[in-house]
């Protein structure tokens, strides 16, 4: 897949998106930035993908082509990430120590602890919160220790014993600290049916050194299932979860091929790893055996995939609503029938469910809740006709 049709702002962020000075191509990187002719689109690219560390760090050596507001604006965004970064790794620390304590065993996600894990300095990739996996037994007790430290659930006992079935994760915010906590007892939602077995996971952990210390971090295997699980239900909206595969392959830890393509294809998830793959490879040059690259170019769906992600990645508005494209997208991701059959399922009864402007548009009280499912589609016409 070519990318020379991206504009120059895109082409130079992508060729900037890059912890390891080895990696970086100064004289590409110099030839797009010459090439600029948005900086505001530049940095609003940066910002949303979040990969203003990254972006910093490669364009320390051409100061001289960058206008001094870029180089300001990307060096008070640097500061922050690395203050932010510190300031969330002593949380990820506090918190295992007090899930230790109350005899729960915890593996960070995403987060500082993958930036400790696969990234060259553990400042470049920013957070937004913190992660953890839990046992699905221990998902009370791991919510008693955050309550211990400070931290308030943001869901009500109803919602969270909803999100516990659908295996979303819980979030808790730590407002003295301004930091925000998610627990999980699984991966994905149930709509996308990753089925990457919490319990077997534990049986493969490795160790990461954050803050001085070694602390739990899934397999190389399953770090890279995940990431490519959670890019493709967010569609790769951000570049940094592209970042994050790349890091990964170029890390220092083992990873074996021949399993973590078994492993795909026992879960169902080939199409995913591939897209992964590819876009990673094609955009951020990431060392992918040549044979799984040519597989992923084969795929009915997986090349489509991969230039509809890259074409979304650089066209504003960067954040979308669902849409009839979305739906298409996440269906396509499914290689499976009984996969595709289930998330068509899914989209119906998204489709009927009741929501609020359906009960603002006729209030019944709650005992007739029911009847708004007949309601929804004379809304809908209503809606259709008049607008």
């Amino acid at each position: 897949m070519q990318v020379d049709w991206l504009r120059p702002e895109a082409r130079a962020i992508l060729a900037a998106a890059h912890s390891r000075d080895e990696v970086i191509d100064h004289t590409a990187l110099g030839d797009h930035l010459r090439q600029v002719g948005d900086w505001d689109f530049f940095l609003r690219a940066v910002r949303w993908h979040n990969v203003g560390g990254v972006v910093h760090h490669a364009l320390k050596p051409h100061a001289e082509v960058l206008p001094d507001p870029v180089i300001e604006t990307l060096r008070e965004g640097n500061q922050l990430i690395s203050q932010h970064n510190l300031l969330l790794a002593g949380e990820v620390m506090h918190v295992i120590r007090a899930f230790e304590e109350a005899g729960v065993p915890v593996v960070p996600l995403k987060g500082p602890a993958l930036a400790a894990a696969i990234y060259s300095r553990f400042s470049l990739r920013p957070a937004g919160d913190i992660d953890f996996l839990v046992r699905p037994d221990d998902l009370k007790t791991a919510a008693g220790a955050l309550s211990s430290l400070g931290y308030r659930s943001i869901t009500s006992h109803t919602e969270a014993k909803d999100l516990e079935a659908a295996q979303l994760g819980r979030e808790f915010v730590n407002e003295e600290r301004g930091v925000v906590a998610e627990l999980h007892g699984y991966f994905l939602n149930t709509v996308h049916q990753f089925e990457l077995e919490p319990e077997a996971v534990w049986t493969r952990l490795g160790e990461a050194n954050l803050d001085g210390r070694q602390i739990p971090r899934l397999s190389a295997e399953d770090t890279m299932l995940y990431l490519c699980a959670h890019g493709g239900k967010h569609r790769y909206e951000r570049l940094k979860w592209l970042c994050d595969i790349a890091e990964l392959l170029r890390a220092d830890v083992e990873l074996s091929w021949p399993v973590l393509r078994a492993r795909a294809k026992k879960l169902r998830s080939q199409r995913l790893l591939w897209l992964g793959c590819l876009l990673s490879h094609e955009l951020l040059q990431a060392p992918v055996p040549g044979d799984l690259i040519e597989e992923a170019k084969r795929d009915q769906a997986v090349p489509g995939l991969a230039r509809q992600v890259t074409e979304w990645l650089f066209t504003e508005p960067f954040s979308r609503d669902p849409s009839v494209a979305s739906y298409r997208f996440h269906l396509q991701m499914r290689e499976d029938w009984r996969d595709r059959r289930n998330y068509l399922a899914h989209l119906s009864r998204l489709a009927l469910k009741p929501t609020e402007k359906d009960r603002a548009f006729l209030q019944l009280p709650e005992k007739l809740d029911p009847l708004y499912y007949l309601v929804r589609p004379v809304r809908l016409i209503r809606d259709a006709i008049f607008s």
